[in-house]
């Protein structure tokens, strides 16, 4: 069942890499080009010259972070560290934030609004279920043809437990369905498009190896998904 999720998340994250790739080649070309035209037509002075090669640095600078973003998800140390919370949030936000924004996805976190929350997770494991809940809104906003479309991500602290929300407007789940999305291999997609094990293996992976709890409910706007973990003193 790992295996199996696993190969289908990596295929995903491929996307997720490209998207976060485009904007910033994009630039490089687009700055590259024009230097070389500036220079044929012997126009190219030394503040446009230090301008883009500036834009080039920052661009490349920008594709490093991304690949330590990258390293941090998929390496396969699976010691219990202790973490701030907001910080491990953020790493998953940053690799799909691109996604969502090419999908007209409004990403709304608040989780910077509260003081630092420490706890004891495996790296790249929150990343995993995080993301997954994130791709799988994305996925059903876009086949419904939501309208405004927004995810909203908070957190708080209740009883020495952090309780990480993730809500989305695309309608929510049928309530006959909502108790079996954590079933493995159920799935409301096409064979093509899902292998009903992404839910299944985050919520094993929060409860087995995170010893928290991970389970959803229907908002007025859509779909909520709490992760509760304990918080490090």
């Amino acid at each position: 069942l790992f295996e199996q999720a696993k190969n289908a998340q990596m295929g995903e994250m491929i996307g997720n890499i490209a998207h976060q790739w485009r904007q910033p080649l994009s630039t490089i070309s687009v700055l590259a080009s024009g230097l070389k035209m500036q220079k044929e037509f012997n126009l190219l002075d030394d503040k446009i010259l230090i301008e883009s090669l500036d834009g080039i640095l920052k661009s490349t600078n920008y594709l490093t972070e991304t690949i330590d973003t990258f390293k941090d998800y998929i390496k396969e140390d699976r010691t219990l560290e202790k973490v701030v919370l907001q910080d491990r949030i953020n790493k998953a936000l940053d690799i799909v934030k691109s996604s969502l924004k090419n999908n007209h996805i409004k990403l709304i976190s608040n989780i910077n609004d509260i003081k630092p929350i420490e706890t004891m997770l495996i790296i790249g494991e929150l990343s995993q279920v995080i993301i997954n809940i994130l791709n799988n809104a994305k996925d059903i906003m876009v086949e419904k043809n939501i309208k405004d479309r927004w995810i909203e991500i908070n957190i708080q602290e209740i009883d020495n437990k952090a309780i990480l929300t993730i809500e989305d407007n695309g309608g929510g789940i049928p309530e006959k369905v909502l108790p079996k999305i954590f079933d493995p291999y159920f799935t409301t997609k096409h064979k093509s498009q899902g292998t009903g094990l992404g839910l299944h293996m985050s919520k094993e992976i929060i409860e087995k190896h995170l010893y928290g709890k991970l389970y959803a409910k229907n908002s007025e706007n859509g779909a909520i998904f709490y992760i509760e973990l304990s918080i490090v003193k």
